[in-house]
């Protein structure tokens, strides 16, 4: 009987645990002035519709997968967002504090090429 209630206890922790860290990477409340940048992970590349912003200013990323799983990060963020060939695009909320270049990585390995799936934008 202890054992069962463990597993419970243990399965409760892992759930609440991952539904806390979803909810603060990507949000389904857009800001109604955030710049909407469609983006699209395929093997080994991003593709934004725009990469210059203004600081201060919201920007929703809207992140699809054409091919393969993938994970949007923003360097220096706590961004961190999986999304999936098929699944439907997922809203990424960033507003940024400062002028600057900032790196898009893939932080979920997608195969040989994993490492070069790097993007770029601009903030003045």
């Amino acid at each position: 009987m202890k054992t069962g209630w463990a597993a419970l206890a243990v399965a409760t922790v892992m759930l609440m645990a991952g539904g806390c860290g979803q909810a603060n990477q990507s949000t389904s409340k857009v800001p109604a002035d955030a710049v909407k940048v469609k983006v699209v992970a395929s093997d080994f590349k991003w593709s934004l519709s725009q990469t210059d912003f203004a600081v201060g200013k919201p920007i929703d990323f809207v992140v699809s997968s054409k091919q393969g799983t993938h994970g949007f990060s923003i360097d220096g963020t706590d961004i961190s967002q999986t999304v999936s060939q098929g699944d439907a695009p997922v809203n990424v909320v960033f507003t940024p504090k400062k002028a600057g270049t900032y790196t898009i990585r893939c932080d979920v390995y997608c195969g040989s090429g994993h490492q070069d799936m790097v993007a770029k934008f601009h903030v003045h």
